[in-house]
């Protein structure tokens, strides 16, 4: 298939059924990417499922969701603090 007519696939049955005019391809990996991580799946099996030939790309993927993961936590944590009464926050 030739990246025309992917394009034109593309636009004409996802992007007209999706009706999110910016929806790209990529995007649809991220998601996947970040599903995988969130099952639990292993590095080299997601870098397989994904198609990286580099254990590196994958691992770039992961290092970045490991480090929004780490903020969500932290904001909870202090979500969780600032709502404790004084005398158990001691």
């Amino acid at each position: 298939m030739t990246v025309q007519t992917f394009k034109r696939l593309w636009d004409t049955h996802v992007r007209k059924a999706a009706a999110i005019p910016d929806v790209h391809p990529h995007m649809l990996r991220h998601t996947y990417a970040t599903t995988l991580y969130h099952a639990g799946i292993d590095l080299r099996t997601a870098q397989r499922l994904l198609g990286h030939s580099s254990i590196q790309m994958t691992a770039n993927i992961y290092t970045h969701l490991e480090a929004q993961d780490s903020l969500a936590a932290a904001l909870k944590l202090n979500n969780y603090l600032d709502d404790l009464p004084a005398a158990e926050a001691t």
